[in-house]
């Protein structure tokens, strides 16, 4: 039995209907796909720019009298783990830390740690009641500035071979 003129044309506008979803569905698929390969390329960013923070060997090697080794690998794509090796004025200062959860946030959080500290020690800030002052300070700012509530445990060891 051949359907009616009005059933032909719903048929006809429900294929259309179809077929305009599914070009969108392919559209929002196509845009899902652009998005998560930008991410993903910022993520390799983020990762290699916090590697290549780290202390190198030849860095560790060239520090005298003590023997260091170091290691570190995330355990989401980008941690807020944290350590350095930094050799100053005949001393040695040892950094640890661990900023709160993964992820983006973390990983600046971190990154800022690095930054501050590394600055602290090349202006030759010896008072240690300044130095975590101005650092605690200026991550605080910056996560503020962030609106995150993010937090790190920050340990650094002060040596000197006498």
């Amino acid at each position: 039995m051949i359907g009616t003129f009005r059933d032909i044309t719903e048929r006809q506008k429900s294929q259309e209907s179809l077929a305009l979803a599914y070009q969108e569905i392919k559209m929002l698929n196509h845009q899902l796909d652009y998005e998560n390969k930008s991410l993903n390329m910022e993520l390799e960013i983020t990762r290699r720019l916090q590697r290549l923070l780290l202390p190198s060997e030849a860095e560790l090697q060239d520090i005298k009298n003590l023997d260091i080794a170091g290691y570190m690998e995330p355990a989401t794509d980008i941690g807020g783990d944290y350590y350095d090796v930094l050799a100053f004025g005949g001393g040695v200062t040892i950094c640890m830390g661990d900023v709160t959860g993964h992820g983006l946030e973390s990983g600046m959080v971190m990154l800022m740690a690095q930054t501050a500290v590394r600055t602290l020690l090349e202006a030759g800030e010896t008072d240690r009641v300044r130095f975590l002052d101005v650092l605690n300070r200026t991550i605080y700012l910056n996560v503020v500035r962030m609106n995150c509530d993010k937090n790190m445990t920050l340990v650094l060891l002060d040596y000197e071979d006498e």
